[in-house]
């Protein structure tokens, strides 16, 4: 039921994101420049680049033509060679912020005025043996490029990070070549157990076909070759990409470590745990599982009985424990002050330009130079200690004066 719930209570949030930005950029962006991205924490420069695979073993689920194989365009952020001359890179390109404005029923100049740190295209700064490579998936109809602020700061602390868009289940998909594909309503549809099985699987093999990928471009690209460590391999995901995450863990032994945010759980890993270290990173607004807020009418609409919902939460926080419990070096973090969609970064920040006009509801209530800065800093510690092989940081294993947004999860003491 939660899942359900879950699903859509995402589309809701993107539906309301949208028509309140639309309402509200006008006056806003007239008397701002944008958005600048937070400074990067890392020590390295980022750039930022693309490429496209084919994975020919699976077809194509969403086109009608039999002969199309599943194609995937990947963002890949990395260490890139200082130099002073070099131009920050824009947000998007013109195809793909007019592709999103249509999809999303948003003005173009919305997107312009975020201004991010990476340089596109730059010379990758070698290093021997490669970088260690962080595999990203988005929440469902997400598209990658609201993770933007997140992902450079990640890269900045030497890792190679590569965010898998699962075309036709996120909002807009771009390719390098100036082609968008908007999501597909089928591709979001995880309202029973055989869509959501479908889409979950195909998500999966989504990133393992990235890994497979991965090892012909760090031999074969003219830019990217040799710049990935895939002996050391860590994977993220927001959401359904989070559960998405947690399950490659499992499948692929090439994945060392993996964080889930604000997802919930399905396949092995929701059944026996994650068998390599894993961390749970939730936001307030799902920690607090309230049954009081559903209303009798709410409970009408879906068929339930008060009695029905009580089991079924229970189920699920019974779920959550069995998992943790299961778990390798598990950890659970609850961020206060965010919601569901508070770890789609960029989306805080433009949250910032209007504080009056889109509600905490929406993006939650921590600015977003702040939550960035956050979500970042407990991601770097988790792969600094799980993928690179440092040691642990005091950040995984007590609360810190530094971070008070960030506390245990009561239902799991």
């Amino acid at each position: 039921m939660l899942h359900d719930v879950r699903a859509h209570h995402h589309r809701l949030l993107l539906m309301m994101l949208a028509g309140l930005l639309l309402i509200s950029t006008a006056s806003v962006f007239a008397q701002d420049t944008g958005v600048i991205f937070p400074p990067l924490s890392g020590d390295y420069s980022v750039g930022r680049t693309m490429r496209v695979i084919t994975d020919t073993a699976r077809g194509e689920l969403f086109t009608v033509d039999e002969l199309d194989y599943r194609t995937l365009p990947l963002t890949i952020y990395y260490p890139a060679q200082p130099n002073t001359d070099a131009v920050n890179g824009v947000y998007a390109a013109p195809e793909q912020i007019n592709a999103m404005a249509m999809a999303m029923d948003l003005p173009t100049f919305l997107f312009d005025g975020l201004h991010p740190n990476f340089y596109a295209e730059a010379a990758p700064l070698p290093q021997a043996g490669g970088y260690p490579v962080v595999l990203m998936m988005p929440g469902l109809g997400t598209p990658v490029l609201f993770y933007s602020s997140l992902l450079e700061q990640i890269a900045s602390h030497g890792y190679v990070v590569v965010a898998v868009d699962p075309v036709y289940s996120s909002g807009v998909s771009y390719f390098p070549d100036g082609t968008t594909v908007v999501g597909d309503p089928e591709g979001v549809n995880v309202a029973e157990d055989e869509p959501r099985t479908r889409i979950f699987n195909m998500w999966r093999d989504d990133a393992i076909a990235t890994l497979d990928a991965l090892t012909e471009i760090n031999a074969d690209d003219e830019v990217l070759a040799g710049l990935f460590n895939l002996e050391q391999v860590g994977m993220f995901g927001h959401s359904f990409g989070g559960a998405v995450s947690a399950q490659v863990a499992n499948d692929d032994r090439r994945v060392v470590a993996a964080i889930n945010m604000d997802g919930s759980m399905w396949g092995s890993a929701a059944e026996e745990g994650v068998s390599d270290p894993f961390m749970l990173m939730l936001s307030e607004e799902t920690s607090v599982i309230d049954t009081s807020a559903v209303s009798d009418a709410q409970l009408a609409a879906a068929g339930m009985t008060r009695e029905d919902l009580e089991r079924s939460t229970q189920e699920v926080v019974e779920m959550w424990r069995g998992v943790i419990t299961q778990s390798a070096n598990a950890r659970v973090f609850v961020l206060t002050g965010s919601v569901h969609f508070s770890y789609a970064t960029d989306s805080v920040l433009v949250r910032d330009l209007a504080p009056d006009i889109i509600p905490e509801t929406m993006v939650g209530s921590i600015p977003g130079g702040r939550i960035t800065q956050v979500i970042s800093d407990y991601a770097v510690a988790f792969f600094d200690a799980y993928v690179k092989g440092r040691d642990v940081s005091p950040l995984l294993n007590a609360p810190s004066e530094d971070y008070p947004e960030v506390v245990g999860w009561s239902l799991m003491e």
